[in-house]
């Protein structure tokens, strides 16, 4: 594919009026053609040989009696209809295995306000407590975390945060939220299986404010990639350093970030992924790009000579992963690769004191309209749910995840 004049367009740190109509034509045309290629040979050549390595990566022999197992997902956005059954057979499947799962929630829950369902409200979206209905027949053991550190946190205003905060906490116990208004709330710490996890999460931007002083306390912007500033590294230093004085084990952090409608991370936005892991991250879960993009490993003290990351840090060998972008988990924009999106499925396992990577796998997802359903309802689905009619977009869909990654498993759920 050839790279357009529309491709470098980017919202994120070029913000720009609606009635610039030019610019607006060229970032629709940019929603609707991707860029499908990495912007320099140095990242193509990255991802190649990274790509190579984990095709050939053997995952060590460890016993899994304290393993854990945790699903990941993008971006489970507002769908206009069919809140209730928005997860299919399939999907609940594998998120029954979990022990964990992480999701970024894009859509306000607040039952004060109005649902959209006719107009597509896209700086005013807001979703039915119904949209989390799905989650609660999963096993009651499974612990549930749900970010609302996102550009859409303040679609609804400050109440409206609180009341999305507010509606996944009262689903029960198991329940988890990532962002709100108050100081730390953009963190959690959880013990699961005897391992120790913290959690952290930021935004890019969020929508309706006009500088971001006014953000709220618990929705922390971050400017990952941007060539016009740099991240708060000394904050985001003495965060992670807070979760590892309150024992965490393993931290994980959920960044909304990135480009829209780009399959490649950038040279800057790898450098501060890097960054991140070198200050004490162990996982990085990405979202906000709504198309999938490459999962990586970074090789922390020499663990992996051949691995093209490697950093030196404090504390033993290891890996550190970066997930760039899980994609959508739920949506109803129209490109193929909008719909598609991965479960990133990820074994954990504790020996002698230290955390093991097991298993890495993705599994794509995909969003269409819901069996014998209303023809407005949306459904995530794997891709052996698709009917036999529909075997042709399996193809495009499972050819498309595999340019992605070399970890995609397409077939049914063990």
């Amino acid at each position: 594919m050839t790279t357009r004049w529309y491709h470098s367009i980017r919202y994120e740190y070029q913000r720009w009026p609606l009635w610039r109509l030019d610019l607006d034509l060229a970032y629709i045309l940019k929603s609707l053609d991707h860029k499908h290629h990495p912007s320099t040979l140095i990242d193509k050549n990255h991802f190649l040989a990274m790509h190579q390595w984990l095709k050939h990566h053997q995952w060590p022999s460890v016993s899994d009696e304290q393993a854990i197992t945790l699903c990941a997902m993008g971006d489970m956005m507002w769908i206009r209809s069919g809140w209730i059954n928005a997860l299919s057979a399939g999907v609940k499947q594998h998120l029954a295995h979990a022990d964990l799962t992480l999701t970024n929630l894009e859509t306000p829950i607040d039952p004060a306000r109005k649902i959209p369902k006719w107009v597509y409200e896209t700086f005013h979206y807001n979703a039915p407590k119904d949209y989390l209905t799905s989650w609660n027949v999963l096993p009651s053991h499974i612990q549930h975390v749900f970010s609302i550190c996102n550009n859409h946190a303040l679609d609804q205003k400050e109440e409206g945060l609180q009341a999305t905060r507010n509606s996944i906490l009262e689903q029960g116990t198991h329940f988890h939220c990532l962002g709100g208004r108050n100081q730390d709330e953009d963190t959690l710490l959880l013990t699961i299986k005897g391992i120790k996890i913290g959690f952290m999460a930021s935004t890019f931007a969020v929508n309706h404010l006009k500088t971001h002083h006014l953000t709220p306390k618990g929705v922390p912007i971050h400017l990952f990639g941007c060539p016009h500033r740099e991240p708060d590294w000394v904050k985001i230093a003495e965060r992670i350093q807070k979760m590892k004085d309150k024992g965490a084990e393993f931290i994980i952090f959920s960044p909304h970030w990135g480009y829209e409608y780009e399959y490649w991370p950038d040279e800057l936005q790898r450098a501060h992924a890097l960054k991140l892991i070198e200050l004490g991250v162990d996982l990085i879960l990405g979202h906000s790009p709504h198309v999938v993009q490459p999962v990586e490993m970074v090789s922390i003290n020499n663990m992996d000579v051949q691995c093209p990351l490697q950093i030196e840090r404090q504390g033993s060998k290891g890996f550190g992963i970066i997930a760039w972008s899980l994609g959508n988990f739920l949506t109803i924009m129209p490109t193929l690769p909008c719909k598609t999106g991965v479960i990133f499925k990820l074994d954990l396992v504790k020996k002698d004191q230290q955390i093991f990577i097991k298993k890495m796998e993705l599994i794509p997802v995909y969003t269409t309209k819901s069996a014998k359903a209303h023809w407005l309802d949306r459904q995530v689905v794997c891709l052996h749910e698709l009917s036999d009619s529909q075997n042709a977009l399996k193809a495009r869909i499972t050819r498309h995840c595999q340019q992605i990654s070399p970890l995609m498993n397409v077939g049914d759920p063990q």
